[in-house]
């Protein structure tokens, strides 16, 4: 995680990588959880243990909501390479209220493993409400999904969002995202104790 306030390089598998702010996403390593889509791409159910449940409410996270962003639903209608739809999504932003987000999405290529889709993401920032009489003025978003056709899920999220600010101070923050699924941590090797 790289941003103006911080700047985070954690790797879970090494002992001596601080996690930073991301503590709380470290105690969920090796931690499992279900998803289930319709053929369309659409979450129909999400299930995971008490245990990460807990974790994730420590860690002021919403496991759930983070999965169904992370996975584009498909057009219920074929749709031909270069041609678009639309999707819409509520982005929850804590105290500042909900995001109401517009994903135009344009089908860019299709090949035996992978559906590859260009987004352009547009946000409603008036009914945000920022803390310390600062205001969200505008979210512009835009990206490229790969996605497996084998699970649905993305191979590849790259994402690059620009938010700008104003009131006591006016700040532009450029945020840019590649999220790569890791593999399964390797099982430890039985020592016979």
């Amino acid at each position: 995680m790289n941003n103006p306030m911080m700047n985070v390089n954690f790797d879970s598998d090494d002992e001596d990588s601080d996690p930073g702010m991301l503590e709380g996403m470290a105690d969920m390593v090796g931690t499992k959880t279900t998803m289930r889509l319709s053929s369309a791409g659409k979450m129909l159910d999400f299930a995971m243990s008490e245990e990460l449940a807990e974790e994730a409410e420590q860690a002021g996270m919403d496991l759930k909501q983070m999965m169904s962003q992370s996975v584009t639903s498909l057009p219920e209608q074929p749709v031909a390479i270069g041609e678009t739809w639309t999707n819409t999504m509520k982005m929850p932003m804590g105290q500042m209220g909900e995001l109401d987000m517009q994903i135009e999405n344009k089908l860019v290529a299709v090949d035996d493993k992978h559906i590859v889709v260009d987004q352009v993401i547009k946000v409603d920032t008036t009914e945000v409400e920022m803390p310390g009489g600062m205001a969200l003025e505008s979210v512009e978003a835009k990206g490229t999904s790969k996605i497996d056709r084998r699970i649905g899920m993305p191979a590849e999220l790259t994402m690059n969002m620009r938010m700008k600010m104003s009131g006591q101070m006016t700040m532009t923050m450029d945020m840019k995202q590649t999220i790569r699924p890791a593999a399964a941590p390797a099982k430890k090797a039985d020592d016979g104790k």
